[in-house]
């Protein structure tokens, strides 16, 4: 943020209601009064609150691939560097990776479970993942118990968002908001970021003449 002139952060907020006027989008928060502004661009994730607000209900653009992501933190015991170790067979996948010289490594698992799993429930998650590996003998048992005492934690359904148009009015996604590859394909920072820099490079290039690009950005 150092580096960011003339830009406003707002943390632990969320955008409650969009809505649109021929100039404007006016834009209501959970947390923070009202504001209005030139353009909205949803660059937040797959699960998108823009996208929900502005196209629609998610089961619309989400393809499910069957399969569920887990990746937490756990200490580098195996002295990794730059290095990826990964047991897999069929149904599931185990993997360590580290980069540069780090002290912790990232554990992550994908697999695929016998019944549907919430994904607010992380106590769900962690009952069914264990099972998923039980019988596993490798780094996997290690793994698994550090995974309640982990700093961080992330678990999904591993899947894609697909829409004709990333596009409504003066709203429109960048990123795995509008065209999520899945976590699977290890691609989701690269495309946001080629995405973000096109369309500001595009409308800088139209001082700000929003219209011809939006309507071009479809799939």
């Amino acid at each position: 943020m150092d580096f960011v002139s003339d830009t406003e952060f707002i943390f632990g907020d969320s955008i409650r209601t969009i809505s649109q006027s021929p100039d404007r989008v006016h834009v209501e928060f959970t947390e923070s009064g009202p504001r209005e502004f030139a353009l909205v661009i949803g660059a937040d994730g797959l699960h998108s609150n823009v996208r929900a607000i502005a196209f629609g209900d998610e089961s619309r653009f989400v393809r499910d691939l069957g399969l569920y992501l887990c990746m937490y933190t756990v200490p580098n015991y195996l002295k990794l560097d730059r290095t990826e170790v990964q047991y897999s067979e069929l149904g599931r996948v185990a993997a360590i990776w580290s980069s540069r010289g780090d002290a912790s490594v990232k554990a992550c698992f994908g697999f695929v479970a016998p019944c549907v799993i919430d994904l607010r429930n992380r106590a769900q998650q962690q009952q069914v993942l264990t099972s998923a590996y039980q019988g596993i003998g490798w780094e996997v048992p290690t793994l698994l118990g550090m995974m309640s005492t982990a700093s961080d934690y992330y678990f999904d359904a591993a899947a894609q968002i697909r829409m004709d148009r990333w596009s409504q009015g003066r709203v429109v996604l960048v990123g795995d908001a509008g065209y999520c590859a899945s976590p699977m394909s290890g691609q989701g920072a690269s495309l946001a970021l080629i995405g973000a820099y096109v369309l500001a490079g595009e409308l800088a290039a139209a001082s700000g003449a929003y219209r011809p690009h939006f309507s071009n950005m479809k799939r």
